[in-house]
């Protein structure tokens, strides 16, 4: 269910209602147990870093040959809008929010600091620290995580997404990227299961790019 007017137009109350109560008890469990949930964390990233850095890489090279192949197929000309639509920003302009509000504070920053701290403290893939060996290993996590695999995974999201709102028509929403597969199902249930696990992934999404905007600023304010 969907409202359909109002101030809240446009909001399922259901996904809204449960990932509120569930991020809720999420952070207050937090505040309160910060020790606990710092080593539930600790243990569950530090699991999927050793069972599942495979998937992630793999995933990601995936990503990155489907777009290739897409961009130099005839989907590649396809428009995500309507045959009459014309682009409301230039390539200069688009580009130009593109780094400044997506990956420009981390391109800036991190992109320097991450394999500086990787060539000095090591990483889970590689026990050498401070010579030839680390900085390769530094190296390649670095393009990893800034390079054209990267942008592979949020241009997959974001093509979807415009596909299915500005192409067909359907909400602007994660279920309706799923509208080729499973049909009207992602109305329902289905559908708002799909929502709140969205709603989930972003929040951890952005409580890491904030928690470690936090960290530059309270370094540079303890520099300071």
């Amino acid at each position: 269910m969907v409202l359909h007017s109002g101030p809240f137009r446009g909001v399922n109350p259901l996904v809204t209602l449960v990932s509120v109560v569930l991020m809720v008890a999420f952070i207050s469990f937090a505040i309160l147990f910060p020790q606990a949930t710092t080593e539930l964390i600790d243990r569950g990233r530090t699991y999927v870093t050793f069972y599942f850095n495979w998937w992630y890489v793999g995933l990601a090279a995936s990503f990155l040959i489907f777009l290739l192949g897409l961009a130099f197929s005839k989907y590649g000309s396809l428009k995500l809008g309507q045959e009459h639509e014309k682009p409301e920003f230039g390539y200069f302009t688009w580009f130009a929010m593109l780094y400044a509000a997506g990956q420009g504070i981390g391109i800036i920053f991190w992109s320097i600091a991450e394999p500086i701290m990787h060539l000095s403290h090591g990483t889970p893939f590689s026990s050498a620290v401070g010579n030839g060996e680390a900085a390769d290993v530094a190296m390649r996590l670095a393009y990893f995580h800034w390079g054209l695999n990267a942008w592979a995974i949020y241009c997959i999201v974001a093509l979807a997404l415009a596909l299915m709102a500005y192409r067909y028509g359907k909400p602007l929403s994660i279920r309706y990227t799923l509208y080729p597969i499973l049909g009207e199902k992602v109305n329902g249930w289905i559908g708002n299961l799909i929502d709140i696990i969205a709603v989930f992934a972003t929040l951890f999404g952005i409580a890491t790019s904030l928690g470690l905007g936090v960290q530059q600023i309270n370094s540079g304010l303890n520099y300071l």
